[in-house]
């Protein structure tokens, strides 16, 4: 049976974000602990949207999840301050995004309402190409995102996997980075942390057991 639901073309300003180290971290410590620090994001995802009407949150997917919004200046404002700030205290990953602008096609599914299409593709391959604790923009959310976007850190043209034209990619900072990650589970941890020295280096840890796994491994 051939089932066409309903579609609109729309403008939109489209975020993927996701937890970088996930599956990492759920290896290590389980899928209980995991699912707390997911629930975590979701909560600041969810404060984000409370405080930025203009953003809605379409759909969770495992770590990630899909925004959009009418405003790009609104997108960036609650990815950096409502998922960055809001969620500091909770989450124990960092945060990556990809976020981009333009014509979208917004179809009513059988779950409800999605959005499809290059706007969202390049969305979601510049979250896949972005660092923990990065936000990559496009130059089109840079320009239509002034003045929040202004300090954006220029990163030229990129080619992204399966689409045919590079883009202008513009980074952010999303959260305020520590450089301090345990390298078993990626989870921040910070000074005075359980360390270990190997290989000239030394190394902090979440947890006795994170530490005596990675001195198993490459001590």
């Amino acid at each position: 049976m051939d089932v066409r639901w309903g579609r609109e073309r729309v403008d939109r300003c489209v975020a993927f974000v996701d937890l970088a180290g996930f599956t990492a971290l759920t290896e290590a410590h389980g899928d209980d602990y995991a699912a707390d620090v997911h629930d975590a994001f979701v909560g600041a995802l969810a404060r984000a949207c409370e405080e930025f009407a203009d953003v809605v949150c379409v759909k969770h997917l495992g770590d990630g999840a899909l925004l959009v919004a009418r405003s790009a200046a609104h997108m960036l404002e609650a990815l950096r301050a409502g998922v960055s700030e809001q969620g500091a205290a909770d989450l124990c990953l960092r945060v990556r995004a990809g976020v981009h602008t333009g014509p979208a096609l917004r179809v009513d599914g059988v779950h409800g309402e999605d959005f499809l299409g290059h706007t969202v593709n390049v969305a979601a391959r510049l979250c896949g190409l972005a660092a923990p604790g990065e936000l990559l923009l496009s130059g089109a959310v840079r320009s239509a995102a002034a003045p929040a976007s202004t300090d954006a850190r220029p990163l030229g043209p990129r080619t992204l996997r399966h689409l045919s034209e590079p883009i202008a990619v513009w980074s952010l900072p999303l959260g305020t980075p520590d450089g301090l990650i345990d390298p078993v589970c990626h989870m921040s941890v910070r000074p005075g942390a359980l360390s270990t020295l190997v290989g000239g280096r030394e190394w902090l840890f979440c947890s006795s057991a994170c530490q005596e796994r990675f001195v198993s491994e490459h001590g």
